[in-house]
């Protein structure tokens, strides 16, 4: 992680260029920013190709957050974060992330998947 001022429309990350990408590029990693912070393409598809790699809870539970706000604005299928989590949460051990996965997979199978959907 790097600490960086957000105080523009663009950042330079200082020492990351020619760098090898990160797993998973998050602008928010330990939750000291106040906005909504979503994921590039590449970040969202590592997350969804699983958490594992992501040793620190609130990191986890931060990526859940922001696959949920791309589910909420019709950029990500729900079926697929429903898939996601339900395949997620077996390996979960930290309840408060679990959590975060019934309820959000629970409100998108009540209110953005229909009865087929759901029923998988």
């Amino acid at each position: 992680t790097h600490d960086v001022l957000l105080d523009a429309e663009r950042a330079e990350l200082p020492g990351w260029r020619g760098a090898p990408l990160p797993y998973i590029a998050f602008a928010n990693a330990g939750d000291h920013g106040y906005g909504r912070f979503l994921l590039d393409a590449r970040s969202r598809d590592a997350a969804l190709a699983g958490l594992a790699p992501v040793h620190d809870p609130l990191m986890r539970l931060q990526l859940v957050e922001a696959l949920w706000e791309e589910v909420r604005d019709a950029a990500l299928d729900p079926a697929r974060f429903v898939a996601f989590a339900l395949e997620q949460l077996s390996r979960e051990a930290e309840w408060g992330v679990a959590t975060a996965f019934v309820d959000h997979a629970g409100f998108a199978c009540a209110r953005y998947l229909d009865d087929t959907q759901a029923a998988k």
